[in-house]
């Protein structure tokens, strides 16, 4: 049997009742099997050598269990290969010293066991995602906030000063496009490194389309009246709806409340940074010494602040800066 952790519409017996679409397990649709097993059964195509593995390759967890003269099959040795989860039947015969229940794999007797067995490392494996996927959106939102705010901040006279006069209009356009920033880094996040890597791809595509349409739609709508500013901010609001929709598609499995946990205090940090540096940037003249100045007060401005806060960025800077000097 097969277990795969994505979507397949089927049904198979109780512990593939118990997850659904989320896994692949059943016998080749045989005459014999369509006889005693017709709620047992995979599709024929999956049975092929070549799919099935394929298969293996893109599963998580893998599942085998006893066959002739009580020996488990040669394919718990493919999946060691295949570097895979595993949950077995028990041994009648020794696998071997370097091989350990609960270490190297895990054993059930019973169909309830087999399904205990499963949880423990579906839940862990979730839980890890998750946890992973909030401390990485913390950290990226954290370092993409006051480069936005900054970007903000210094626009509307460096574009002048750093493409000539005649471009000035491009540093309103810089201001208005700032946020983008943050939208992008916060869609990366969520579909780059959640949906894809859980086989969400189609929630991915779905976003991308959002954005694309919505992005067309906005055009139409704001360019006869704003010119190259309508366009700019309909660029916005379409990775603003990105973001939005895979957060929404998501919100079962990582709570927004949980993945937006302290980022207001980056908001916050990146707000006051921005005041300062736009002050800074008004009374002073734009050159390349003053604009290092004005980029480093903003920075000393953000790290202050996260001090302050105490926030996760902060924590873990600290963190990482003991273990540099414990190195060394």
């Amino acid at each position: 049997s097969i277990s795969r952790f994505q979507r397949w519409p089927f049904d198979t017996p109780v512990f593939v009742k118990k997850f659904g679409k989320h896994v692949i397990a059943g016998f080749k649709p045989t005459a014999y099997a369509k006889y005693n097993f017709e709620d047992c059964l995979v599709p024929n195509i999956l049975t092929k050598r070549k799919n099935y593995l394929q298969l293996v390759k893109e599963s998580d967890i893998c599942i085998t269990t006893t066959g002739l003269h009580r020996l488990i099959g040669w394919k718990f040795a493919e999946y060691i290969a295949a570097s895979k989860a595993i949950v077995t039947e028990k041994f009648n015969y020794s696998p071997g010293a370097e091989l350990k229940a609960n270490t190297n794999f895990l054993e059930f007797d019973t169909s309830e066991e087999l399904i205990n067995q499963v949880m423990k490392l579906v839940t862990n494996n979730l839980v890890g995602v998750r946890r992973n996927i909030i401390k990485t959106f913390n950290i990226a939102i954290s370092i993409a906030v006051p480069v936005a705010f900054g970007l903000a901040a210094i626009s509307l006279k460096f574009a002048p000063f750093f493409l000539g006069k005649q471009f000035r209009m491009v540093g309103l356009i810089m201001l208005v496009e700032s946020p983008i920033i943050i939208f992008i880094t916060g869609s990366n996040i969520v579909g780059g490194q959640y949906l894809v890597a859980t086989n969400k791809t189609y929630i991915f595509s779905i976003s991308a389309i959002v954005g694309a349409v919505s992005n067309v739609v906005m055009n139409l709508a704001f360019i006869p009246t704003f010119g190259v500013i309508g366009a700019t901010l309909a660029l916005v609001l379409s990775e603003l709806l990105v973001i939005s929709y895979q957060l929404y598609s998501i919100r079962e499995e990582i709570p927004t409340s949980d993945l937006f946990h302290g980022i207001w205090k980056y908001i916050v940090a990146g707000s006051i940074m921005f005041v300062v540096v736009l002050s800074l940037n008004f009374l002073l003249e734009m050159n390349i010494q003053l604009l290092i100045l004005q980029v480093f007060i903003g920075i000393l401005f953000y790290v202050l602040l996260n001090r302050l806060f105490n926030t996760y960025l902060w924590i873990e800077g600290v963190v990482f800066w003991e273990k540099f000097i414990a190195k060394n």
